[in-house]
């Protein structure tokens, strides 16, 4: 929920992410699957990647991804590797 009178756009909505922009912040919300799930890396990645491609259109906003990663980003396993990867190279911070 948002307050109505901040200025926000929907930039795009999806089963597994959410991005909006309010002022100079973009939001991105995921929801990432869980351990066991079938296809877990690639569906990780396809959202991952589409995420940054919209995200590209507003490189001069603050950027914070936020939701359920569903992994242990210290533990070293498949996803917390790509996860981690993927924070450091596009310049986020955990």
């Amino acid at each position: 929920m948002i307050k109505n009178n901040l200025f926000t756009e929907t930039i795009h909505c999806s089963e597994r992410y959410a991005i909006i922009c309010v002022a100079n912040y973009v939001f991105v919300n995921v929801y990432l699957p869980c351990a066991g799930s079938d296809d877990r890396a690639l569906i990780v990645d396809d959202i991952l990647t589409e995420c940054w491609t919209w995200c590209e259109d507003y490189l001069d906003c603050n950027i914070i991804f936020a939701g359920d990663f569903n992994v242990d980003h210290s533990k070293p396993d498949a996803i917390s590797t790509m996860i981690n990867a993927y924070i450091a190279n596009h310049d986020l911070r955990r």
